[in-house]
């Protein structure tokens, strides 16, 4: 196998069981198991109750897919301390990624003020009726 780098955070393994086949949906719980690699495959990792006769208890250094996404949050601040409502608002980001089986690793984290300003509605409106 070629050489694959070694990663200092690895997020928990999640069971690959499908769950549905019409949509791309998986168990996603924390998983212990593992079916070793084939041929054709990577190992894949499966949750106690989704594990099969021949699949083994993950080994520290199995071999695993991470995955890192890039993206933009922004919340309304529960606070007009700065300091508070970053902590907050990463408090919160990390409790929900938490939840689906991934790891923060904060960049940034920064924080603006200002006001709504609704667009107005575009094309024709009937009379009588609020713009929508």
């Amino acid at each position: 196998m070629a050489d694959v780098p070694t990663f200092l955070v690895r997020p928990p393994l999640r069971c690959s069981e499908r769950m549905t086949i019409a949509a791309p949906r998986v168990c996603g719980a924390r998983a212990t198991w593992m079916r070793p690699a084939s041929a054709l495959s990577e190992p894949r990792f499966f949750c106690a109750l989704h594990s099969q006769a021949g699949d083994v208890l993950v080994p520290d250094d199995a071999l695993f897919r991470r995955v890192t996404v890039t993206l933009e949050v922004m919340l309304c601040a529960v606070s007009s301390n700065p300091g508070v409502a970053h902590a907050e608002a990463v408090e919160q980001l990390e409790r929900v990624i938490a939840g689906a089986g991934g790891v923060v690793n904060l960049h940034a984290c920064r924080s603006q003020l200002g006001r709504w300003a609704p667009q107005p509605a575009v094309g024709p409106q009937k009379p009588g009726r609020p713009p929508r």
